[in-house]
Order: structure tokens, then sequence, then C-alpha cells
């Protein structure tokens, strides 16, 4: 579960606040930005200590700095005292993250007009909230901010929200599912199909061949599976 869908469900499910509030803490009438910025850091620091948990478990060895290329298969990482040290490998992958895009034609002034990092900056719970885009993170957004009471306007110029309610990340050589994304109140009754599919080696083909149609929410693979099929197609023909 990705970390800010787990603080929406913490917030729409309050009484976990206890937890790390204390046994004596008991839910208010009226939920607050620090009520909110005390559940954000509590999952943040969890998701962290997971996270370091199974690389530990997993020997793998992790190296804090700021990285750079010396050359395509090393990379440099300075620590805070300026020391360096290189790590060398075959595959290197990059994954640093993301940062909100901020188009030039939008005046920022992380008040009144935010970004979805500063959101969880507010000094107040705001009445109301305006939300542009439908996509995932936009719903989240508007579903954690609706529960807490906020009045909430979602802005979507597509036809239909939450296109990719959930994703396929698929080899283009073996077409074998390597991870699957789920996003909704069915999540954590769709996860363990793709886990089970995953642990046998299963490819979309699969997902197709099998997965019963509506009304069961499992077509969602199989639609997903299409749609990774088709894009394969287009791949390959690009290639020639």
């Amino acid at each position: 579960m990705r970390p800010f869908l787990e603080l929406q469900v913490g917030v729409s499910n309050l009484f976990p606040l206890e937890v790390f509030c204390g046994q004596s803490y008991r839910v208010k009438d009226e939920i607050t930005a620090a009520d909110l910025g005390i559940r954000t850091q509590h999952v943040i620091g969890r998701e962290i200590d997971v996270i370091r948990s199974q690389l530990s478990r997993n020997h793998v060895a992790v190296l804090s700095g700021m990285g750079h290329f010396v050359d395509p298969h090393t990379v440099g990482v300075v620590d805070e005292h300026g020391h360096e040290t290189k790590a060398t490998a075959d595959k290197i992958i990059i994954a640093t993250g993301t940062r909100p895009a901020r188009p030039d034609t939008v005046e920022f002034d992380d008040h009144a007009i935010i970004d979805s990092d500063g959101i969880l900056k507010l000094q107040d719970i705001p009445d109301s909230m305006v939300v542009v885009g439908a996509g995932v993170i936009g719903i989240e957004y508007a579903s954690m901010f609706a529960a807490l009471g906020t009045k909430v306007t979602v802005v979507e110029r597509r036809d239909r929200m939450l296109d990719g309610m959930l994703k396929l990340l698929v080899s283009p050589e073996t077409r074998a599912l390597l991870g699957v994304h789920v996003f909704g109140t069915g999540a954590t009754e769709l996860l363990h199909i793709g886990q089970a599919v995953m642990g046998c080696g299963g490819t979309i083909d699969y997902l197709v061949d099998a997965v019963f149609n509506y009304p069961t929410l499992a077509e969602s693979y199989k639609v997903a599976a299409l749609d990774a099929m088709n894009k394969l197609r287009r791949v390959a023909r690009f290639e020639l």
C-alpha cells in the first residue's frame, strides 16, 4: 500500500490515531491540520523503517549521500563529510522519485494555490477545495479532505476519472508480470491475484485467458493485460 493511500485510510478510520497519540486519545469532533501532520509523520516514519528492515534482511548495502556517475557502470556517493564511496554494477537503476509539476502558467503561492507536496503543510483544514486533475493522487487528496468535512470540487478535462485503477508492470521481452499497482476500496481483494501470478512466473497472456469477466472485480486485470498487449505491439512496430 502506498504511504499516502495509507494516510487516507487512517483519516477515514480515525481509531488508529490512538496507536501513535497514546491510549488516552479520543476521536475529535473536528480533525485539525496538526492531527493530519502527526498522522503523516507516523506513516512516513513507519514506511522508512519497513524499507530499511527489508534492505537489512536481504543484505542490501545502503550508501547515504549525493550520488553522481563516475562512468557508465560506476556511481560515486559523497557523504556529509565529503568522503566519496564508489559502487560498481553492470546495471544501474535510477529511482530518485518525482516532484509535482509546476507550470509557469499557474501562479503558485504555497498558500491558496499549492501543489501535491504543499497540501500537507496547510495550517488549517480548508472549508472548500478545488482539485485539478482526477488521477490517482488527485482523487486520493479529494477523498481524504472530503472525509475531513471539506467541500471538494474535482476538475478533470478527460471524459472519465481515474484512468489506471490497476496498473501492471510487464517485461517487454518475456511478457511476464513484474509488478501490480492497485488503487481503490477493493485493492486488498485484488492485490493477491497479481501476487499469485507473479509467484508462478505468469504472463499477461495468462491474465487474458484465465481471468473472469464482469461482474467480478478481477476483470480489471484482463483489461489492464489487454492494454499492456496493445502497448507492446505498438513498441514492436516502432522498433521495426
